[in-house]
């Protein structure tokens, strides 16, 4: 085992009773889950930034576009001033400014008109 990742283990461990005991709370009920009604591509992982999220998701958008399906994205809006839903656009004009949004919702509703 490298060195270097013996100090991280006792974290790695914690890390993943915490999350058999979030995925035990979905099945017991005390979490719960939503659908949506429609097809539902998640994208996401444990970093924060900087990790080509919001370009993908582009990407998934234009590809779906592309080939005539109606897209919509959902999105925390991350660092923005405002909570709740918002609706940032309805594909022909944006509504919020990136404050209220969050700075990657703006940047979507920008750049995927339609």
């Amino acid at each position: 085992m490298d060195a270097n990742r013996f100090p991280h283990l006792p974290f790695s461990w914690l890390y993943g009773a915490a999350v058999a005991i979030r995925n035990k709370c979905f099945d017991w009920g005390v979490f719960t889950s939503r659908t949506l009604g429609a097809p539902t591509i998640s994208v996401g992982n444990l970093s924060v930034g900087g990790t080509g999220k919001t370009p993908l998701v582009a990407y998934i958008a234009r590809h779906f576009q592309s080939r005539g399906k109606r897209v919509a994205v959902l999105s925390r809006g991350y660092k923005r001033e405002s909570s709740g839903f918002i609706l940032v656009s309805d594909g022909r004009q944006v509504f919020v400014g990136a404050a209220e949004s969050g700075d990657e919702p703006q940047e979507l509703a920008n750049g995927l008109r339609g």
